[in-house]
């Protein structure tokens, strides 16, 4: 039993393939206990409510345990290890983990959409979840790497790129903007209000404006701070989040103003 959970918690570069494939297989089955558990718990308050709950959340852990499954794979066609430290992921390796996490996030939001009878809510607010880390992994080679890394500066050390940071990050921008596309769009459908058109031009704009949030490199030639540094990335992240409020502000206002109710 103990040597079970010593691979349970050992990094996934340190095993053979069977025993990351009894790793998938063990959280996968943890997943679908604690979906089953949380579900049961919900639908005993809120009854028809099972099937909602339970396939939302065992279908990101099917996907959190699909990549542990396919990780040897995965090592043959990534640089999945640190150059810094063999024994831990790499920037492409927490990439591409997020990827199928993030879809995971998606599928289950569709899930949730199609029970709720509003599809392309859960459709659009799954995209949010899911296009920063797409848009990442398009971007490793350039952006997204350890080569951003750079450990110079004792006192304001430059610290690169964090994907997990970002990824976050490009989930709060979207909110306020891809989903708030998306919710025009189901309002749209619904009520006939506010015009398609406008509806498609958001998201694109949106789509635009994350895009280029998640390009912090070409951003940090614009900028004239240091994005890369602690400081730099604090305010950059600050600066982001207060856009996306005054972007919001601004999409609502001109819905209310000129499509009311």
């Amino acid at each position: 039993m103990k040597n079970f959970f010593e691979k349970m918690s050992a990094p996934m570069s340190s095993l053979n393939s069977y025993e990351l494939k009894i790793q998938a297989l063990a959280i996968f089955a943890i997943a679908i206990i604690m979906s089953f558990m949380v579900a049961f718990f919900i639908s005993s308050i809120h009854p028809n409510i099972f099937l909602p709950v339970f396939l939302p959340m065992s279908s990101v852990g099917f996907f959190c345990s699909l990549c542990i499954f396919l990780w040897k794979h995965l090592e043959k066609n990534f640089n999945m290890a640190s150059a810094i430290n063999p024994n831990k992921p790499s920037f492409e390796a927490g990439i591409i983990i997020l990827l199928f996490i993030s879809f995971g996030i998606f599928v289950a939001l569709c899930i949730f959409g199609f029970f709720a009878i509003n599809i392309i809510i859960g459709f659009g607010f799954g995209i949010v979840f899911f296009y920063p880390s797409v848009f990442m992994f398009f971007r490793r080679k350039t952006c997204f790497n350890e080569k951003s890394r750079i450990i110079s500066n004792k006192r304001n050390p430059i610290f690169g790129y964090p994907i997990m940071d970002y990824w976050i990050l490009g989930i709060v921008y979207g909110l306020f903007t891809i989903g708030f596309g998306f919710f025009c769009l189901s309002r749209f459908l619904y009520l006939n209000t506010p015009p398609l058109v406008l509806c498609l031009l958001i998201i694109i704009f949106s789509f635009i404006l994350v895009s280029l949030f998640l390009s912090p490199d070409l951003m940090n030639k614009i900028l004239p701070f240091e994005i890369r540094e602690k400081k730099g990335h604090h305010l950059y992240s600050a600066l982001t989040i207060m856009v996306s409020f005054i972007l919001l502000g601004i999409f609502t206002r001109i819905i209310e103003t000129f499509f009311p109710l």
